[in-house]
């Protein structure tokens, strides 16, 4: 065994392991695998299969539990599995015997034993190459076992090619199964690994120790080929040597619609018992076929799942674009209510000098009325000219106060789209926030705005918003990481002392270089990665207030 054992690992050790799609070879049991090793991999959730496996052999000497020598014996099976769920199959399996030649048994044609599994798979990740998987198994025997030998003390052997399928009583059978997948996705390689125990209830039937071996290659799409190794050995005295010990090989040839046409044969590698009548556990060869037609029942919810995956995407990436035109149309009114403020900032000047201007003018009025009634008509004259150029001056401020109105009520529109996008995509950048290079100090220049900010914030009390720090790639990530954290605490503990009553629905969150949203290989897409957001976390609640 262990040679056998030695072969397979040699020859798999040298191929790499892929992740590759394999054909869906079915085993004699209906679940997946080669003709008696057991693949840990799952049938599929929702695939249906159907088997059907004959085998035939020649009795080379008989014994008196035994066909007698010479005769043919023939064994089918029939078997159905059912993929469950992506980590549960169950399957069934039935046989049926007839031994032409046994011209002394009345019974040489029955129905043998059958029996029913369940398979539980590890939730392994698609990428990784190995698979695990336990399978639990009950046999029902049939009325009469086509091959009984027994041991001096009338102890029950596990020989026979057909050991469980043609034999009284009941087992339960616990197969503990490993499958590495290998290769590349034109040559395809599967190794698999079954070691299994089987308990009788029958005291006269031992507890049994199995391992299963098998190597699967796909040279091409259409052919499988499978090398075996199998032992079946008394769990309380090993025997790997005399008890039944064979190899296997077989060609599947894989049809459209999940069909599969296998022929295969085996051969005995056990040796001789001494001192007793039932030398050989084996006959020296059987041949045998199969046939097995698969079902993908859950190929149309998969696929209606695959296209709502699509669709999610899509809608994602059309989210993600209205998200990006909002920040963009943010950016643009904060840097136009930077430039209309600084523009009403001017015009208040204006308005304050013109009223200065009116001041000094309605004083020198004052002073010139004084003059028209001490000096007559000149001074009347003066008076005259002094109100022309005093209404003159007047008109010019009237209309340069009215402009600074206009552009400050224009301010307000601004800001107030600025709180429509953010109510609208549930996210704000804060593309006007700065910091010292490399620290998480927020620039002097940068707490007017945050003050708008929080005056907005303020507004939702149902809302609870999260402030993200972002970093470029450049630097460690975990440095990174700890920046962009500080960052979002920085704007967090402003926003917080400008308005209190933020502090319990707000937090801060620092993601550094991982959700970038541009190229960091350039530098106004590394710009754009330096970011502050803030974004609602309870989406639901922000359907309250756009109604």
């Amino acid at each position: 065994m262990r040679p056998s054992l030695s072969l397979v690992l040699t020859a798999t050790a040298a191929l790499q392991a892929g992740e590759v799609t394999y054909p869906q070879m079915i085993h004699l049991d209906g679940t997946r695998g080669l003709s008696q090793t057991r693949s840990a991999e799952s049938l599929g959730e929702g695939f249906l299969s159907f088997g059907a496996n004959g085998s035939f052999y020649t009795v080379d000497k008989a014994t008196a539990f035994t066909p007698p020598q010479g005769a043919s014996v023939q064994v089918g099976t029939v078997s159905a599995g059912l993929g469950i769920g992506s980590y549960a199959d169950v399957s069934a399996w039935m046989s049926y015997y007839t031994v032409p030649d046994w011209k002394t048994n009345p019974s040489k044609s029955s129905f043998g034993a059958s029996g029913a599994q369940v398979k539980l798979q590890g939730p392994w990740e698609d990428e990784f190459p190995l698979r695990a998987a336990l399978q639990f198994g009950i046999n029902g025997g049939g009325a009469q076992s086509l091959q009984d030998d027994r041991t001096p003390d009338g102890q029950a052997r596990p020989d026979g090619w057909n050991y469980f399928q043609t034999r009284t009583g009941y087992d339960f059978s616990a197969t503990f199964m490993q499958t590495l997948r290998a290769g590349n996705e034109t040559f395809p390689v599967r190794v698999h690994l079954n070691e299994g125990i089987v308990s009788s209830i029958d005291a006269n039937y031992p507890n049994l120790f199995m391992i299963d071996v098998g190597l699967e290659l796909t040279p091409v799409s259409v052919l499988t080929i499978g090398l075996e190794a199998h032992s079946r050995s008394l769990l309380d005295h090993f025997d790997t040597e005399t008890d039944p010990l064979w190899g296997t090989g077989t060609f599947t040839f894989h049809l459209p619609a999940f069909v599969n046409v296998q022929v295969g044969g085996d051969l005995r590698l056990s040796s001789q018992r001494a001192g007793v009548v039932d030398k050989n556990s084996l006959d020296p060869w059987r041949a045998f076929g199969a046939l097995s037609v698969g079902f993908d029942l859950g190929a149309p919810s998969r696929r209606a799942a695959r296209d709502a995956k699509i669709a999610d995407s899509l809608e994602h990436e059309r989210l993600a674009n209205v998200i990006a035109e909002g920040e963009a149309k943010a950016r643009r009114i904060q840097k136009s209510m930077d430039s209309a403020g600084e523009v009403a900032r001017a015009k208040f000047r204006e308005r304050d000098t013109a009223e200065a201007h009116l001041r000094a003018d309605s004083a020198r009025l004052a002073t010139g009325l004084a003059l028209c009634q001490k000096d007559g008509s000149s001074a009347r004259s003066q008076v005259a000219r002094m109100n022309d150029s005093l209404a003159r001056r007047s008109s010019q401020d009237s209309m340069a106060l009215a402009e600074a109105r206009r552009q400050i009520e224009e301010e307000r529109l601004k800001r107030g789209d600025l709180e429509a996008t953010f109510l609208k995509t549930g996210m704000m950048n804060l593309d006007a926030v700065y910091f010292d290079m490399g620290k998480a100090t927020i620039t002097a220049n940068s707490k007017p705005y945050l003050n708008l900010i929080g005056s907005i914030l303020v507004k939702y009390p149902k809302l609870q918003f999260e402030i993200g720090g972002h970093t470029d790639n450049r630097g460690q990530p975990k440095a990174n990481q700890k920046l962009s954290q500080s960052r979002a605490q920085a704007v967090l503990n402003q926003l917080k002392s400008i308005n209190p009553d933020l502090a319990t629905h707000i937090a801060a969150k620092g993601y550094g270089d991982t959700k970038p949203k541009a190229t960091n290989k350039s530098a106004e897409g590394r710009e754009m990665n330096r970011r502050v957001e803030i974004t609602v976390t309870n989406l639901d609640a922000l359907k309250e207030y756009t109604k």
